[in-house]
């Protein structure tokens, strides 16, 4: 197997599929040597073959189609390469759902998620997607290193510009008439009317979002994306209230190491309510989780100045400023403080 991969990595994909018939020949269920597979046959432009191995290999991973464990992400991520390569775009967007549920609203399964958006005429949910995708790079969140989170980065920024000026020549109601068609076809189905309050929310409709976004979490109420998307509706109603509930519950639902979103939204809710030290409480948990997001040192450190704390403010606002986010300290220097 490790010849497999040295042969992808050099992009001989017929020579790495050769090898892994032998190895599999051998071992039929060893699940990596089926998904290595996949990607050689999609390498080699056979999307029918890459998608039956990845269907063998998720058989044996997750049998059941609910599986929990994050490393499943990128093997539903693989088959919904395939299935979009093959132009299935329904399945390819069931596997896009299944890896960002399973990592966690990760960049990369964000990323492919919009991809299959854009494929299936739905630009204004890519852009969505695109822009979160690009927002939690920039804070650290990844497996990638400093340089690759950069270079994707710059990648999802690129697609962004593009779709960007496709909305521009848009009319919010054509952008919304197949989300509209898919909830008058489906009224009872949550992802139907969260997809929508997602485009709603986007377009600045923020009271029609809520209202999708409330009935999609009646039918299913723990849904951490609906959560997180009414949560921001509200606040940009300035409903505070509204907003902190909807973060109460998503960080409850969190897995036991806490959600580093759920929980930056939460202090940003509660430092508007004057709840400072729960904020910063939020905070440093935020930092425990993704230690590289710089928007976490600027919102503690301005919390820690406002409250007297200047010394540990200004750490933070550094720690801010070496990680590129440089204005907040700019901003307290101008009052005199971190000089």
């Amino acid at each position: 197997m490790v010849r497999a991969e040295a042969l992808l990595v050099l992009s001989q994909c017929g020579r790495a599929v050769e090898d892994l018939g032998r190895l599999l020949a051998l071992e039929p269920g060893e699940a990596s040597g089926l998904f290595l597979r996949a990607g050689a046959w999609l390498d080699c432009g056979d999307p029918a073959r890459a998608l039956g191995d990845a269907d063998q290999g998720l058989a044996l991973l997750d049998p059941q189609g609910n599986g929990t464990d994050p490393v499943l992400a990128s093997r539903y991520g693989l088959r919904c390469r395939a299935a979009l390569v093959g132009g299935d775009l329904g399945r390819a967007l069931a596997d896009a759902e299944r890896a960002v549920a399973l990592s966690g609203f990760g960049p990369a399964a964000l990323g492919l998620r919009a991809e299959v958006f854009e494929r299936s005429g739905l630009p204004v949910l890519a852009v969505a997607d695109l822009e979160r995708a690009v927002w939690l790079l920039h804070a650290g969140e990844g497996r990638l290193g400093s340089v690759g989170r950069m270079v994707r980065e710059a990648e999802f920024k690129a697609r962004l510009i593009v779709l960007g000026e496709a909305l521009a020549g848009s009319e919010a109601g054509d952008l919304l008439a197949p989300l509209d068609a898919a909830v008058a076809a489906n009224p009872r189905e949550a992802k139907a009317l969260l997809r929508r309050g997602v485009a709603r929310s986007r377009l600045g409709n923020f009271a029609g979002a809520v209202e999708d976004l409330g009935q999609a979490l009646a039918l299913d109420p723990d849904n951490p994306e609906a959560l997180l998307r009414r949560a921001a509706a509200h606040l940009a109603l300035e409903r505070n209230a509204a907003a902190l509930a909807d973060l109460d519950r998503l960080v409850a639902l969190a897995p036991p190491g806490g959600s580093a979103d759920a929980l930056s939204a939460r202090a940003k809710v509660l430092a508007r309510l004057g709840r400072g030290l729960d904020a910063d409480r939020d905070l440093g948990r935020v930092l425990d989780l993704r230690p590289g997001d710089a928007e976490a040192y600027a919102g503690r450190g301005l919390l820690r100045i406002r409250a007297g704390q200047a010394e540990a403010g200004c750490a933070d606002l550094r720690a801010a400023c070496g990680l590129g986010l440089c204005e907040p300290l700019r901003a307290v220097r101008g009052k005199n403080f971190c000089q």
